[in-house]
């Protein structure tokens, strides 16, 4: 079973005063309306007249929505006599009132509704001249989300009252609208709103819908004549343009679907079918004797909004029919499951079922009960919700018990030959005719034919499912499984030919289609060498001409093979190797003799690190610097096979250093100093001390250039002679310490 969601009750509230604020602009403003009300005449029949404009104004948009305009803190109010311009007056704003949202008993409106009213009165002193005064204030322009009119968002209001010339001869006021239009109407529910108004003069009044009418704004109209400002000062003369509607769904007789109008006491009545905004005009006309005075004019937006119930039966069902009447079908199963998904719960406080079975009523108490039923067969109940109520609800239920229907199918394939499977629908259903099939192949695909067939691109196991539906909506399921796996019609084998040198590894592809690692392959690479993998890597030791043959036999049995004579020639390979003497060269011996020791070679290439290169086949070669070289040779052959091998050799710097047993400094340049020989090249951290038999340091260099001249410190007087202690130290080129420790002797 499904759930069913009730639109009227579940679906998105309608955003109530979408605005879209890209110009500061009245857009804000959903409605207003002007009167007059006289007050007295002078002697040279200047009439004073005290003026009210009410502009209703959507405070939720200017609350929440950058660059929205607040109601005007000076109002520009222009007065025309006949369409001539006669003044206008800066109006100010006298007070602001928040406008009361509607209540219903067993509804929950939306909470983005705020609508304040502003209060402008002033006075108007207007001669007696025979000729109708307009009275009017202009703003662009309407929300762009209403329904009934074309172009909103570019299409402006005014607010505005005539004067007569009856009516200034006879002092009359207008009428004065009762009450303000409700904010909000629930769609699909009742209206019955009192759009009355009261004349101080007790005039008759007749009642109709009317075009509201443009001003200020980009519309064509408004351009033309020089206004489309967003706000008009002075606003533009009369006559007005009313607003286009989207006929033939909406006139201004008729500006919303399901409303009318009572002409006699302006009551609006009817049930609207359609959610969204709907700019409507009211106007009352005002008769005395039979001559028409005055016309109010009411410019409002009407919003026609999805309400949520306090109180809403609803049943998790498989149907919903007309009206709140839910099918549930239980299939196969007589102990049926009740889900009851009413809200809102706080607000339920009785419930009950009631149902129908074999011929007697019984009640049931649970929230959610679970209800035997004795057969198969059609039964009827009820879900009430606090009934003999206000706030009551019902939901009629239908209930179908049927037997459950059985799915079942057989499938028919050549196991050895990559062709379709053709299913077989089996299935049968107590309750009558199979309707619906739904195939699942186990790769991705599908069907919805009662007996299909399906070609598999790839092998192995497949759980077929098959999901059935029957006539009266009863439904059930199976799965089989099949093997599928044809052996391939074709065996495909990567690389077709090869051409190599021994020895040679040779990277095999089965490109065979379908297999996969549950066949059994069985490959022979010509020289005795076999594998059973899927695509085998092997190597030739020996050169030579192969052939190749590949057995497949398939998790069925069947069975396919090839060979392929003479794809693989491989030629005779070459191994590099060489030897080098001596072993250890240091600076000393540099010279070094390389011998070749390749076999199959018969062509060299020798590089020596970065300092030379060679083609012979047993090079010498003389290094200049100590340090590591890479050795590299390249050795080939007639068939243009190659290897190569990479050496290393340390050629190792050396330091020597000797030191006397004695030294006579008598001046005649021979062993006058005593100081070391060698080869001091690479040597670091180098210093010398000496001693007399007294423990005193007479000498220390840094510099094994520098020797003891036999004075102290080589500048002192000069030491007598006898036995002088020293000790050597230095670092050795690779970083080895090296220390020498003995004594010299001092000959006079």
């Amino acid at each position: 079973m499904t759930s069913i969601s009730l639109k009227k009750y579940y679906a998105p509230v309608f955003a109530l005063f979408l605005l879209f604020p890209l110009l500061v602009s009245a857009r804000h403003i959903v409605g207003g309306v002007m009167s007059y009300r006289f007050k007295s005449r002078d002697a040279n029949g200047n009439n004073t007249y005290e003026m009210t404009m009410k502009v209703y104004l959507d405070q939720y948009a200017v609350n929440t929505q950058p660059n929205t305009a607040d109601l005007d803190v000076l109002a520009p109010i222009g007065v025309y006599r006949g369409s001539v311009f006669y003044h206008k007056q800066s109006v100010p704003l006298k007070g602001r009132t928040t406008i009361a949202n509607p209540t219903f008993p067993c509804l929950t409106p939306p909470n983005n509704i705020l609508v304040t009213e502003g209060l402008y009165i002033w006075e108007e002193i207007l001669p007696d001249v025979g000729v109708s005064y307009t009275v009017e204030w202009q703003r662009c322009c309407r929300n762009k989300t209403i329904s009934n009119i074309a172009d909103p968002s570019n299409t402006g209001a005014t607010f505005s009252i005539e004067i007569t010339p009856a009516a200034q001869a006879n002092g009359n006021s207008s009428p004065e609208f009762n009450t303000f239009p409700p904010t909000l109407i629930c769609v699909s529910e009742p209206v019955n709103y009192d759009h009355s108004a009261t004349d101080i003069d007790h005039d008759q009044i007749t009642y109709e819908f009317c075009a509201p009418v443009t001003g200020g704004g980009p519309d064509l109209m408004s351009m033309t004549r020089g206004c489309g400002t967003s706000a008009p000062d002075p606003p533009c003369a009369p006559p007005f343009v009313p607003v286009i509607f989207n006929y033939p769904a909406y006139t201004a007789s008729a500006p919303i679907h399901g409303l009318t109008i009572d002409p006699n006491t302006g009551i609006i009545t009817g049930t609207p079918d359609i959610q969204g905004q709907f700019v409507v005009g009211v106007c009352a006309k005002e008769y005395r004797n039979g001559v028409l005075l005055s016309v109010l004019q009411r410019d409002f937006q009407f919003n026609v909004v999805l309400c949520k119930p306090t109180v809403a039966a609803i049943i998790k069902a498989d149907t919903m029919l007309n009206g709140k009447k839910f099918l549930i079908q239980s299939c196969g199963q007589n102990n049926v499951y009740f889900d009851n998904q009413s809200v809102d719960r706080a607000n339920i406080s009785e419930f009950y079922w009631d149902f129908v079975i074999q011929g007697i009523h019984k009640r049931y108490t649970d929230w959610s009960p679970t209800i035997s039923f004795p057969d198969t067969g059609i039964y009827h109940g009820q879900l009430l919700l606090n009934p003999g109520t206000k706030c009551a609800d019902t939901a009629d239920i239908t209930l179908n018990v049927f037997n459950k229907p059985l799915a079942n199918f057989t499938f028919n394939y050549d196991t050895c030959v990559a062709g379709p499977v053709v299913f077989t629908d089996k299935s049968s259903s107590p309750a009558g005719e199979i309707v619906q099939w739904k195939w699942d192949f186990s790769d991705g695909q599908g069907a919805a034919a009662k007996n299909p067939s399906h070609l598999y691109q790839t092998v192995g196991t497949k759980n077929v499912g098959l999901h059935i539906v029957d006539v009266k909506n009863c439904t059930a399921d199976t799965i089989k499984s099949l093997v599928w796996a044809p052996a391939p019609a074709t065996v495909i084998v990567q690389p077709s030919t090869y051409n190599g040198c021994s020895p040679a590894t040779v990277a095999f592809k089965n490109l065979s289609k379908p297999i996969d690692s549950t066949y059994k392959t069985l490959w022979t690479f010509g020289d005795g060498g076999t594998s059973a993998d899927l695509s085998p890597t092997h190597s030739y030791l020996q050169p030579g001409t192969y052939g190749v043959g590949v057995s497949i036999v398939t998790p069925l049995g069947c069975k396919v093979s090839a060979f392929f004579p003479d794809w693989i020639n491989v030629k005779q390979g070459v191994k590099a190797d060489f030897d080098f003497s001596p072993q250890v060269p240091t600076v000393f011996n540099s010279t070094v003799q390389f011998t070749d020791k390749s076999t199959f070679a018969k062509q060299w290439r020798w590089f020596f690190g970065a300092k030379g290169t060679s083609g012979d086949e047993n090079p010498v070669f003389t290094f200049k610097d100590t340090g590591v070289y890479k050795i590299l040779l390249i050795a080939g052959n007639e068939f243009g096979c190659q290897d190569s091998i990479v050496k290393y050799i340390d050629f190792l710097p050396r330091v020597t250093y000797f030191l006397p047993n004695a030294f006579s400094p008598n001046d005649d340049g021979n062993n006058d100093v005593f100081k070391g020989t060698g080869i001091f090249s690479g040597m670091k951290d180098f210093t010398m001390k000496i001693w007399n038999r007294w423990g005193e340091m007479i000498f220390e260099s840094t510099d094994p250039n520098t020797g003891w001249n036999g004075k102290k410190y080589n500048t002192g007087a000069d030491s007598p002679q006898g036995v002088y202690l020293f000790v050597v130290t230095y670092t050795g080129p690779r970083g080895a310490k090296a220390e020498l420790k003995g004594f010299s002797t001092l000959v006079r």
